[in-house]
Protein backbone atom coordinates (compact mmCIF):
# COMPACT_ATOMS: atom_id res chain seq x y z
CA UNK A 1 0.00 0.00 0.00
CA UNK A 2 2.80 2.39 0.94
CA UNK A 3 4.55 1.68 -2.37
CA UNK A 4 1.39 2.73 -4.24
CA UNK A 5 1.26 6.06 -2.39
CA UNK A 6 4.93 6.73 -3.13
CA UNK A 7 4.36 5.99 -6.82
CA UNK A 8 2.00 8.98 -7.07
CA UNK A 9 4.47 11.39 -5.47
CA UNK A 10 6.76 13.47 -7.59
CA UNK A 11 10.43 12.85 -7.01
CA UNK A 12 12.69 15.86 -6.16
CA UNK A 13 14.49 15.60 -9.52
CA UNK A 14 11.18 15.62 -11.38
CA UNK A 15 10.01 18.70 -9.50
CA UNK A 16 13.23 20.51 -10.35
CA UNK A 17 12.95 19.59 -14.05
CA UNK A 18 9.32 20.71 -14.18
CA UNK A 19 10.19 24.04 -12.53
CA UNK A 20 13.16 24.51 -14.85
CA UNK A 21 10.92 23.90 -17.87
CA UNK A 22 8.34 26.43 -16.59
CA UNK A 23 11.09 28.99 -15.95
CA UNK A 24 12.48 28.50 -19.48
CA UNK A 25 9.00 28.88 -20.95
CA UNK A 26 8.31 32.07 -18.99
CA UNK A 27 11.72 33.48 -19.97
CA UNK A 28 10.98 32.85 -23.66
CA UNK A 29 7.55 34.49 -23.35
CA UNK A 30 9.07 37.50 -21.59
CA UNK A 31 11.71 37.86 -24.30
CA UNK A 32 8.98 37.90 -26.97
CA UNK A 33 7.08 40.60 -25.06
CA UNK A 34 10.22 42.71 -24.67
CA UNK A 35 10.93 42.37 -28.41
CA UNK A 36 7.34 43.36 -29.24
CA UNK A 37 7.55 46.37 -26.93
CA UNK A 38 10.81 47.44 -28.59
CA UNK A 39 9.24 47.03 -32.04
CA UNK A 40 6.22 49.22 -31.19
CA UNK A 41 8.47 51.91 -29.74
CA UNK A 42 10.66 51.84 -32.86
CA UNK A 43 7.61 52.17 -35.13
CA UNK A 44 6.31 55.14 -33.17
CA UNK A 45 9.69 56.82 -33.09
CA UNK A 46 10.36 56.32 -36.80
CA UNK A 47 6.94 57.69 -37.82
CA UNK A 48 7.07 60.62 -35.41
CA UNK A 49 3.64 59.70 -34.06
CA UNK A 50 2.90 60.13 -30.37
CA UNK A 51 0.91 57.65 -28.31
CA UNK A 52 -0.61 57.74 -24.87
CA UNK A 53 -1.64 54.31 -23.58
CA UNK A 54 -3.68 53.77 -20.43
CA UNK A 55 -4.56 50.44 -18.81
CA UNK A 56 -7.41 51.10 -16.40
CA UNK A 57 -7.30 47.71 -14.66
CA UNK A 58 -3.64 47.88 -13.67
CA UNK A 59 -3.31 51.68 -13.50
CA UNK A 60 -0.51 51.69 -16.10
CA UNK A 61 0.31 54.64 -18.35
CA UNK A 62 2.81 54.55 -21.21
CA UNK A 63 3.99 57.36 -23.47
CA UNK A 64 5.40 56.13 -26.78
CA UNK A 65 7.05 58.25 -29.43
CA UNK A 66 9.10 61.47 -29.46
CA UNK A 67 7.14 63.38 -26.81
CA UNK A 68 10.21 65.42 -25.93
CA UNK A 69 10.04 67.12 -29.36
CA UNK A 70 6.54 68.41 -28.59
CA UNK A 71 7.02 69.24 -24.91
CA UNK A 72 10.75 70.13 -24.98
CA UNK A 73 11.37 67.49 -22.28
CA UNK A 74 10.76 63.80 -21.74
CA UNK A 75 7.60 63.51 -19.63
CA UNK A 76 7.26 60.91 -16.89
CA UNK A 77 4.34 58.59 -17.77
CA UNK A 78 3.42 58.14 -14.10
CA UNK A 79 2.81 61.86 -13.57
CA UNK A 80 1.85 62.94 -17.11
CA UNK A 81 -1.20 65.18 -17.34
CA UNK A 82 -2.79 66.42 -20.57
CA UNK A 83 -2.83 69.95 -19.19
CA UNK A 84 0.79 70.07 -20.39
CA UNK A 85 -0.50 69.76 -23.95
CA UNK A 86 -3.41 72.16 -23.40
CA UNK A 87 -0.94 75.02 -22.97
CA UNK A 88 0.33 74.34 -26.51
CA UNK A 89 -3.09 74.42 -28.22
CA UNK A 90 -5.08 77.26 -29.70
CA UNK A 91 -7.85 78.71 -27.54
CA UNK A 92 -10.95 76.51 -27.35
CA UNK A 93 -9.25 73.33 -28.49
CA UNK A 94 -8.42 71.97 -25.01
CA UNK A 95 -12.14 71.84 -24.26
CA UNK A 96 -12.88 69.99 -27.52
CA UNK A 97 -10.06 67.55 -26.84
CA UNK A 98 -11.30 66.88 -23.30
CA UNK A 99 -14.88 66.35 -24.45
CA UNK A 100 -14.29 64.24 -27.58
CA UNK A 101 -11.09 62.31 -26.83
CA UNK A 102 -9.90 62.50 -23.26
CA UNK A 103 -13.22 61.63 -21.61
CA UNK A 104 -14.75 59.43 -24.30
CA UNK A 105 -15.10 56.41 -21.99
CA UNK A 106 -17.61 58.38 -19.91
CA UNK A 107 -20.06 58.25 -22.82
CA UNK A 108 -19.14 54.70 -23.85
CA UNK A 109 -17.55 55.69 -27.17
CA UNK A 110 -15.05 53.33 -28.76
CA UNK A 111 -13.42 55.62 -31.35
CA UNK A 112 -13.16 59.35 -31.87
CA UNK A 113 -10.93 61.73 -33.79
CA UNK A 114 -10.18 65.44 -33.78
CA UNK A 115 -7.90 67.82 -35.65
CA UNK A 116 -5.80 69.86 -33.20
CA UNK A 117 -3.79 73.00 -33.96
CA UNK A 118 -0.67 73.64 -31.92
CA UNK A 119 0.67 77.15 -31.38
CA UNK A 120 4.20 75.99 -32.21
CA UNK A 121 4.55 76.70 -35.95
CA UNK A 122 0.76 76.33 -36.34
CA UNK A 123 1.33 72.57 -36.55
CA UNK A 124 -1.70 70.36 -37.06
CA UNK A 125 -2.12 66.92 -35.49
CA UNK A 126 -4.80 64.37 -36.17
CA UNK A 127 -5.71 63.00 -32.77
CA UNK A 128 -7.50 59.65 -32.55
CA UNK A 129 -8.77 57.92 -29.46
CA UNK A 130 -9.71 54.27 -29.02
CA UNK A 131 -11.17 52.70 -25.90
CA UNK A 132 -11.60 48.97 -25.31
CA UNK A 133 -14.30 47.72 -22.97
CA UNK A 134 -14.81 44.41 -21.16
CA UNK A 135 -17.97 42.30 -21.37
CA UNK A 136 -19.54 44.41 -18.58
CA UNK A 137 -18.96 47.64 -20.51
CA UNK A 138 -16.16 48.85 -18.24
CA UNK A 139 -13.18 50.50 -19.98
CA UNK A 140 -10.04 48.36 -19.87
CA UNK A 141 -7.59 50.12 -22.20
CA UNK A 142 -7.30 53.46 -23.94
CA UNK A 143 -4.98 54.59 -26.72
CA UNK A 144 -4.70 58.19 -27.87
CA UNK A 145 -2.57 58.82 -30.94
CA UNK A 146 -1.24 62.08 -32.33
CA UNK A 147 -0.11 62.18 -35.98
CA UNK A 148 1.47 65.34 -37.35
CA UNK A 149 -0.19 66.26 -40.64
CA UNK A 150 1.44 69.63 -41.24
Amino acid sequence: MEAMLDAGKEQPGQTFERLKYQNDLLSAMNERLVDSDRMYKMIAKSTGDLYYYRNFRHNITELIGPWEELLNRRPDPRSFRFEEIFELLYKGEPELFSERILNMERSGEERASLLLRFLKNNTKYLCTGTVYYDEKGEPTDKLIGFRCIG
